[in-house]
């Protein structure tokens, strides 16, 4: 009986000691493969990298080489290449369907009717040889101003906020922000809003 318990109580440590062992093993190894995970990761993401902006600065030297552009490219280091097109975009649908069907109304109108008739009627001699819209209205900075629209394309950003003025006319926004940034009754703004930042504004209220 006495052999009995001093066996069991040697075997106890050893079986604990075993446990402990396997225990910081499987710790290790776990560690170990996370490792490797994130620096494959970290590989990835570095190729990733170096593939779009190569891919943007040679854009920025075919624009800038080019005898027919009259501007000059820079490279941004937050550009991004867009890999995928035709996605589906199913957030807030319902709402894109009402927006979408409010202006198919709008081009729908006999106003709009009329004005498209009136530029389709419009004499080829009565046009401009030479037209500057930054010289024309010069007091819309938003003209010559070069907006920050992130990796969004500039067909979707540009709507976010045609969408309001569209659908809200010229004095009403639809979302609530501070008046300072955007104001329209007298149809200006106050302070020059880019669109990702406006996008940012409506994203927190829910709108996209």
């Amino acid at each position: 009986m006495y052999e009995k318990e001093r066996r069991s109580s040697l075997e106890e440590p050893q079986e604990r000691r075993r446990r402990n062992l396997c225990f910081i093993t499987i710790a290790v190894i776990l560690c170990f493969i996370a490792i490797v995970v994130l620096y494959m990761q970290s590989l990835e993401v570095a190729q990733e990298t170096k593939i779009n902006d190569d891919y943007l600065r040679k854009l920025v030297r075919q624009i800038n080489d080019s005898p027919k552009t009259t501007w000059k490219a820079k490279f941004n280091k937050f550009g991004v290449r867009n890999k995928s097109y035709g996605f589906k975009y199913t957030r807030n649908a319902t709402a894109i369907e009402k927006y979408v069907e409010k202006i198919n109304q709008f081009f729908d109108s006999a106003l709009m009717k009329k004005h498209i008739q009136e530029l389709m009627e419009f004499p080829e001699g009565d046009l401009p040889t030479h037209f500057d819209a930054r010289l024309k209205w010069p007091y819309c900075p938003s003209i010559s101003h070069v907006p920050n629209q992130g990796g969004c394309g500039s067909c979707y950003i540009r709507n976010i906020l045609m969408k309001e003025i569209f659908l809200f006319g010229s004095t009403t926004m639809a979302f609530p922000v501070p008046e300072e940034f955007l104001h329209y009754s007298s149809g200006t703004f106050k302070i020059n809003v880019d669109s990702m930042e406006k996008y940012g504004l409506e994203y927190e209220a829910g709108l996209v």
